[in-house]
């Protein structure tokens, strides 16, 4: 089994950027579902954000001085025992700015050295799927993408998605799940088995 880790939003603290950077508080978030920031800040657009987060100086710093989530170094270790630590990369899409693939790298040197050449930067995730891939994830689209190429993905709860409340639990159960059915098909080869997936 291989596992593919998201940074923004699953380990890395994407939206407590965004507050430092614009003096906000997302707390409570301020509309169940809204992933844009358009959606949640007024007189907010894609564009501003992509300028005020673009070049040398800006855009290396915001993405690589990005908090580490509390639970980032558990499910990293968690990932690494499910799998071993040779089977887990991290697995991001940069805006496309050019320095923000600059920090993303910076900032995994910094809070997960080891993972420094288990990084892989790119925008289509579904392009490393596969029978015995998991991503974990707290985009839905990332998920439903890398699932119609035949991997595994374990929505990652946030506020900004779909999961009704946010349980770190959760992930880990699904994660064992997986384990088991990717080691069902790849021992035994019988084709489809029931999904993994537990309700």
């Amino acid at each position: 089994m291989r596992i593919f880790l998201d940074l923004d939003g699953v380990l890395a603290d994407f939206f407590g950027g965004v507050e430092l950077l614009y003096g906000v508080k997302f707390d409570p978030w301020p509309k169940r579902g809204a992933y844009w920031l358009a959606d949640i800040m007024p007189n907010m657009t894609n564009e501003k954000f992509w300028h005020d987060t673009a070049g040398p100086t800006d855009g290396i710093e915001f993405w690589s001085e990005l908090k580490v989530y509390p639970w980032a170094n558990d499910l990293v270790k968690f990932a690494e025992d499910m799998a071993g630590p040779e089977n887990v990369a991290f697995l991001t899409k940069p805006v496309l700015d050019p320095y923000c693939a600059a920090g993303k790298t910076m900032w995994v040197q910094k809070h997960f050295p080891e993972y420094s050449r288990r990084l892989l930067i790119g925008s289509c995730k579904e392009m490393c799927a596969s029978v015995d891939s998991v991503l974990i994830d707290d985009d839905e689209k990332n998920i439903e993408a890398f699932d119609k190429y035949g991997g595994h993905g374990i929505l990652f709860p946030q506020p900004w998605n779909s999961a009704l409340k946010f349980d770190i639990d959760s992930v880990y159960q699904q994660l064992g799940s997986a384990k088991i059915y990717i080691h069902s098909l790849t021992s035994h080869h019988e084709g489809c088995l029931p999904t993994w997936r537990t309700s």
